[in-house]
């Protein structure tokens, strides 16, 4: 059984798909992924879904840093430090999904090219989630981290079909 409490160090995460990037960690991001892990530091798993489990942990943790850097953007008014977290939150979440590929992470990113005033370059990645969404199949653990983050995908999808006919 592999334990939780092991001190994670994820330098970089590499990938063959064209999501996936090579990337380091940001110390913030990096404290909020070991905050995730501290959640599990008792439990143990079987090997064999230890690597997906790491990954999912490792994803939820940058999930997390990405809602706090958007929260942050609510209490600013310096329209710089507001790109900045945007920004930081977008790198956040597309790393995210190059550790454990879900949609709704290139939903959030489509959301967050919007808020950075990218709107082209969000429609494509709505156009991208619901293309990935439609075929998208589910591991139990994927479902679990779905269901975690209380966000209703038939909502995200309708959302994302106005936003892609959307003329604007």
């Amino acid at each position: 059984m592999w334990k939780f409490h092991k001190k994670l160090n994820l330098p970089a995460y590499i990938s063959g798909d064209k999501w996936s990037h090579t990337f380091e960690l940001t110390s913030e991001e990096n404290s909020e992924v070991q905050h995730a892990f501290r959640m599990f530091k008792n439990h143990k798993v079987d090997p064999k879904y230890a690597d997906e489990i790491k990954r999912c942990i490792t994803a939820h943790g940058l999930y997390n840093h990405t809602n706090i850097q958007i929260s942050r953007c609510a209490y600013i008014s310096n329209k710089e430090n507001i790109v900045m977290y945007i920004d930081k939150a977008i790198t956040s979440i597309s790393k995210a999904y190059s550790i454990f590929p879900i949609p709704i992470y290139v939903y959030d990113l489509a959301c967050l090219q919007e808020m950075s005033d990218n709107k082209d370059k969000a429609k494509d990645t709505f156009n991208v989630f619901l293309k990935l969404q439609s075929k998208f199949i589910p591991s139990r653990l994927q479902q679990i981290e779905v269901e975690s983050q209380s966000i209703d995908i038939e909502e995200a999808i309708m959302q994302a079909r106005i936003r892609v006919a959307s003329k604007n």
